[in-house]
């Protein structure tokens, strides 16, 4: 898990600037790089207290390593170390794969907020971790 970390801290900043971050309201992107280039990534957006997670993603061949997962559970541990109590994220109702990724992590399904998607009016499942 050390290499991860190193790996995912070069994208943008180093891991002393991202800890920094995370001690503030702030926006930080955690990326993943594979022999090829970048192979995922997972963005958020935190208070003090809550970490909201915006996109997470990963190069579509790269998606049966775990790399998703493993991302999650970074920003999970971390959030945990600077004292956060919960994650929360939004997610489409039809996407089974990111759906199976966040149950598989410890979240749990809070509710659903309406026409949440601009582009196709769809409804977006919440879902939380308490840490």
């Amino acid at each position: 898990m050390q290499a991860l970390e190193q790996q995912c801290f070069s994208l943008p900043w180093s891991e002393a600037q991202c800890r920094a971050a995370f001690t503030h309201e702030a926006f930080a992107a955690f990326g993943l790089w594979g022999r090829t280039g970048l192979a995922g990534y997972v963005s958020v957006y935190h208070t003090r207290d809550e970490v909201e997670i915006l996109n997470i993603a990963i190069v579509p061949d790269m998606r049966r390593k775990g790399l998703g997962r493993r991302l999650l559970r970074l920003v999970l541990r971390l959030a945990r170390k600077m004292g956060m109590n919960k994650i929360s994220l939004e997610v489409r109702e039809g996407n089974a794969p990111a759906i199976a990724l966040y149950d598989a992590c410890g979240f749990t399904c809070a509710g659903k907020r309406r026409k949440y998607y601009v582009d196709t009016g769809e409804d977006a499942l919440i879902y939380i971790c308490s840490l």
